[in-house]
């Protein structure tokens, strides 16, 4: 009979086989359990996992192990007792050695043959970087359970094989390299932590410089973002705001790159006006008896306050319903407002230890400034270019923006708490910026400054601030604060940005007109509801393109000039008791504009001025001339063909 050591080494290709299935499968177990939170049941496989293919690499260093040797045995076992029972040899042990061992060598060849896989295909290096990914797996179920010292020594021990044979730079060294800084983290060694932090960052951002395809830059960004915040989390906790404020803002600076694939293109109109839908008056009549009182009593003033409410406004969006705000943009904004606050929070808090010590006579060693040891960090110090310091210019663009969404929300008081902050913070960052400066010199300066498009996620201008100031006072009713921030928005565009005839002035004239109007100053809205018109109007015969806005196309110049015309004749309404041509030829001209509407309740609006003003018509003519006229006229018939008014409007007229 042949030697145990004999049939041993003729079966080690279905020893190796064996243990690299046995790994394998409670590898893929393993997995499997903890990415379904089953965490003790998956750390037992891991382990077993880990202790096969530890076998497997002793087996192919020759270095078997009694384990391995164990194995191969029981094969041994099994096949000879398969020969015994077959009807091709009734005693294998009778059997020339020689013969045995032809038989043997040819049928495990043979099986080898029908393997699924060649094992002789991976070597050593190929089983290392497999028992890496289990060691890493097993470290991140240890971490589950808490046993955070085991998981640290085979995050350690993956993190040796992984850098071996993949390189120190790779993004897979990047995340073993992260999920060791969260154990550290969790074990409260901190300086340990920013170090694996910062190792991790290292290569994710030089991944992120190179060429590579979208999904891939998404992913990691995502994983950049992640490990900002928990750098950010570190520095805050030690105490180290500056550093943690940079990591914050470095994260924002992502997040906004993310959040502009999601908006949709938009010109200066709508980014003027934070692209927040028209806020548009509903149809206010006041009855002659009203107006038929003392000059001086005006108590039907402050009864139309009182019942047009901003709350009550339609709000117009020109986009379409499908086009409306993603799921992924709200996931987005929520991640924003989270580091925007954070931001706030840990800038108004640098600040007040600064006041502290400045009224103690000493010096804080507790926040020094950011050490440049970091790519990150340096990086950041390298762009800061704008006036002032580079922290109250990023307390002055969180607020802002803070400030911006909660308008969005309509949560009115918080925003117009973070666009004060950003405005004094302002007047912090440049005094000399003041819009409401008259002085000869800040007109030179102001009248020397370049005309800049309209920024939605840079620092904001003083212009941009204060129309977003008069658009939460408007929605808290209190107008008279509002036109005050309006007209100060208007003449920073016009005086600064020399922008005189430009959408983004059409946008406020439009909001202030507004806020006039509520405040019974018809005369006043009336004259900039025109001056908006005409600057529309002006914005049409450009065939859709101005200073190269994205989008501006003609039929949204028709739509906002319709809905302009039609809060001039709801100010009408509200200004004489006699309706002349011109405003009959507004509503027509609203109506033919606003035709292809979707808005029903604009529509809506439009039908009820239509019959209200064909009442006032009808009270005009002699009674027997009244039942002669249809109950189904309108000035602009519904249909698409237009047909001519010209008799119904020389009527009106007579």
């Amino acid at each position: 009979s042949m030697s145990k050591p004999m049939v041993e080494s003729l079966l080690l290709p279905l020893t190796k086989y064996k243990i690299f299935l046995q790994s394998s499968v409670n590898h893929s177990l393993g997995v499997n359990l903890y990415e379904h939170g089953q965490f003790d049941n998956a750390l037992r496989y891991l382990d077993e996992a880990t202790i096969f293919r530890r076998q497997l690499l002793d087996v192919l260093r020759g270095q078997g192990t009694e384990s391995a040797k164990h194995t191969g045995s029981s094969l041994l076992n099994t096949v000879v007792g398969a020969m015994k029972n077959s009807y091709l040899f009734s005693s294998p042990e009778s059997m020339p050695e020689e013969v045995m061992s032809n038989c043997l060598d040819y049928a495990i060849q043979h099986a080898c043959s029908l393997l699924p896989m060649r094992l002789d295909k991976y070597d050593a290096d190929d089983i290392e970087l497999s028992l890496s990914l289990t060691l890493e797996y097993a470290a991140l179920t240890n971490h589950a359970n808490q046993s955070y010292q085991v998981a640290l020594a085979l995050f350690q021990e993956g993190l040796i094989l992984r850098t071996l044979h993949v390189g120190k730079h790779s993004l897979d060294v990047a995340s073993l390299h992260f999920n060791t800084g969260v154990v550290h983290d969790d074990l409260e060694q901190y300086d340990q932590a920013i170090n694996r932090y910062h190792d991790s960052l290292r290569i994710r951002l030089d991944h992120l410089n190179r060429n590579i395809s979208p999904k891939e830059a998404s992913e990691l960004d995502d994983s950049v973002l992640l490990t900002l915040k928990c750098m950010g989390h570190v520095y805050k906790v030690t105490d180290d705001v500056d550093n943690a404020i940079c990591c914050y803002i470095k994260g924002l600076e992502i997040l906004t790159v993310k959040s502009t694939r999601h908006r949709e293109s938009a010109d200066s109109w709508s980014k003027m006006g934070l692209r927040l839908d028209l806020a548009i008056p509903p149809p206010t009549i006041i009855f002659s008896e009203m107006r038929e009182k003392e000059v001086a009593d005006d108590s039907w003033k402050f009864h139309f306050r009182a019942i047009n409410k901003k709350a009550l406004c339609h709000h117009f969006s020109e986009l379409p319903p499908g086009k409306r705000t993603s799921s992924g943009a709200r996931r987005l904004k929520k991640e924003m407002v989270k580091l925007h606050s954070t931001i706030i929070a840990l800038i108004q808090q640098k600040k007040h230890i600064s006041e502290e010590d400045e009224s103690n006579g000493t010096v804080s060693h507790r926040h020094a400034k950011p050490t440049l040891s970091s790519v990150l960090l340096a990086s950041l110090s390298a762009r800061a270019h704008t006036v002032g310091d580079t922290f109250d210019t990023a307390l002055m663009s969180s607020s802002f923006q803070l400030g911006r969404i909660r308008l969005e929300q309509t949560r009115f008081d918080e925003a117009a708490d973070h666009l004060e902050v950003a405005l004094r913070t302002k007047w912090d960052l440049d005094p000399t910026s003041s819009s409401d400066s008259d002085s000869d010199v800040s007109f030179v300066y102001k009248s020397l400054t370049r005309r800049q498009p309209v920024s939605e996620d840079g620092p904001p201008e003083e212009g941009a601030i204060y129309y977003a100031l008069g658009v939460a006072h408007s929605q808290l009713d209190d107008h008279e604060r509002a036109t005050r921030c309006f007209l100060t928005a208007l003449r920073y565009l016009r005086r600064r940005l020399r922008l005189v005839d430009s959408l983004e002035v059409a946008r406020v004239l439009f909001d202030t007109a507004t806020s006039y109007y509520y405040l019974c100053d018809f005369e006043q809205a009336e004259s900039l509801w025109k001056d908006c018109l005409r600057i529309l109007r002006i914005h049409e015969t450009t065939n859709g393109r101005v200073d190269d806005d994205v989008d501006n196309s003609d039929c949204k110049i028709k739509l906002r000039q319709g809905v302009v015309l039609y809060c001039l004749v709801l100010n009408q309404c509200a200004v004489s008791k006699d309706y002349d041509a011109k405003t009959f030829t507004q509503l027509n001209q609203a109506q033919t504009l606003l035709a292809n509407c979707e808005e029903t309740t604009l529509a809506s609006y439009m039908e009820f001025l239509t019959g209200h003003f064909l009442l006032h018509t009808a009270t005009l003519l002699p009674i027997r001339m009244r039942n002669q006229i249809p109950t189904n006229m309108r000035i602009v018939p519904m249909v698409s063909g237009r047909v001519k008014c010209s008799d119904w409007n020389e009527m009106c007229q007579s």
